[in-house]
């Protein structure tokens, strides 16, 4: 036998038993997340054998896509020469580049590049905007410039000076709290915190409502409807309390109190911050953006009801944001038997059957959020946030206006 064949034998022989012993003794290719209050991860990717219908059309929610890794495709702002620079001031701007090792933004300070930063996580769905974080080792940093979608600009970031650059702006969890299912974080004192790069979920996501699934997928789809045993939990078998807990982990405008971020579970109940004034506020001063519990709590609707909720109007697992005649359908479900109330309504007159097809813009107007303000490149004036109060009511100067447009539309037919 030839020396070459000897050796082609022997290299065969060789990688065949090094692919075999790996095969039967790897390590876990998945690296193990686990809930700080119990529970492993599993993955919304496991939800899809058994729910594949509500996990395709979950896949469309904002909620699905509130954070998500930073590509060409998640990102809405345009890389192109002249629609890729955001302006500071005289002096300071941040252009936007795409490269094959990546996507970055490079700041400038006059015609000398001072920085450049990669764009790794996307938060924000994108229906009203996005920001931008990336990562410096263990730690998380917002880059300076934001995308705000109404515009389709590039923006200054929510709650910055619009006029200067703020660089390297630590990221608190309490923003990935609500913008993510899971990060595993550790605080440290007087400094920003460490997060581990390769544990957490983006987006929220199945477990983030329904709990650590791990177990639950392990035991064939076993639920717990006590919660005490801490498998995957549906919450229409929570009482009243904890369905708007659940909700209110994010929709209560920082109110919700928990021991620390990610230290929640489905089932588990919160404590809250006093209430200020501006919650039962039905002016446009009220703080719309984050506070949908608070306001929808002061709300007539809610007080006299025993069992409205947040899943009484959303559906979770749907993308249903602008279908005013659905959630109107969700107002009438209530009222259909008070023709009184339809009768007393302004609109009744001008709007005919229709008026059963769109509550929502009279007593639920878009208002301007406070907190959340930027600016895009060819403004100077400050835009805002525009989001639905949830404190459901009667708005006389909202109606009025309606009416105004209802009139013109008639004359234009």
């Amino acid at each position: 036998m030839s020396t070459r064949r000897i050796i082609l034998i022997t290299s065969i022989t060789f990688i065949t038993g090094f692919i075999l012993y790996s095969i039967f003794n790897r390590n876990e290719p998945v690296e193990k997340i686990v809930h700080p209050l119990g529970g492993q991860f599993a993955g919304s990717e496991s939800c899809q054998s058994c729910h594949q219908t509500i996990y395709q059309t979950f896949l469309t929610t904002p909620h699905s896509k509130t954070s998500a890794s930073a590509t060409n495709l998640s990102i809405l702002g345009s890389f192109k020469v002249g629609e890729n620079v955001f302006q500071f001031n005289e002096r300071d701007h941040v252009e936007m580049n795409m490269y094959d090792s990546g996507l970055f933004q490079n700041i400038y300070s006059g015609d000398q590049k001072i920085g450049t930063q990669r764009f790794d996580v996307v938060i924000g769905s994108g229906t009203k905007g996005q920001t931008f974080l990336s990562w410096h080792g263990n730690k998380l940093v917002q880059l300076p410039v934001s995308y705000y979608t109404p515009e389709q600009q590039w923006s200054s970031n929510p709650g910055n000076p619009t006029d200067r650059l703020i660089l390297n702006r630590p990221v608190g969890p309490g923003c990935l709290n609500c913008h993510s299912t899971h990060f595993d974080v550790t605080l440290k004192l007087n400094e920003p915190p460490d997060y581990d790069n390769h544990k957490f979920i983006l987006g929220i996501q199945c477990e983030r409502c329904h709990g650590p699934a791990a177990q639950h997928v392990s035991l064939g789809g076993e639920i717990d409807p006590t919660t005490k045993g801490r498998k995957v939990v549906n919450p229409k078998f929570l009482n009243r309390k904890q369905q708007l807990d659940l909700c209110s982990q994010c929709h209560s405008g920082n109110r919700a109190s928990t021991s620390s971020s990610f230290h929640f579970l489905p089932g588990d109940s919160l404590s809250y911050k006093n209430i200020t004034s501006q919650i039962t506020d039905t002016s446009s001063r009220a703080e719309v953006h984050g506070s949908q519990y608070d306001l929808l709590i002061a709300s007539k609707c809610f007080r006299l009801s025993d069992d409205l909720t947040c899943s009484s109007c959303h559906n979770p697992h749907k993308k249903e944001r602008g279908n005013l005649e659905l959630f109107s359908t969700k107002c009438i479900s209530c009222h259909s038997g008070k023709k009184e109330e339809l009768k007393n309504c302004k609109l009744a007159e001008q709007m005919g059957d229709k008026i059963n097809k769109n509550c929502i813009d009279c007593h639920m107007p878009v208002r301007a959020s406070k907190k959340i303000t930027f600016r895009v490149d060819d403004k100077k004036n400050l835009d805002s946030e525009m989001a639905r109060t949830h404190f459901i009511s009667i708005y006389p100067t909202q109606s009025e206006k309606i009416i105004e447009m209802l009139k013109k539309l008639n004359q234009k037919i």
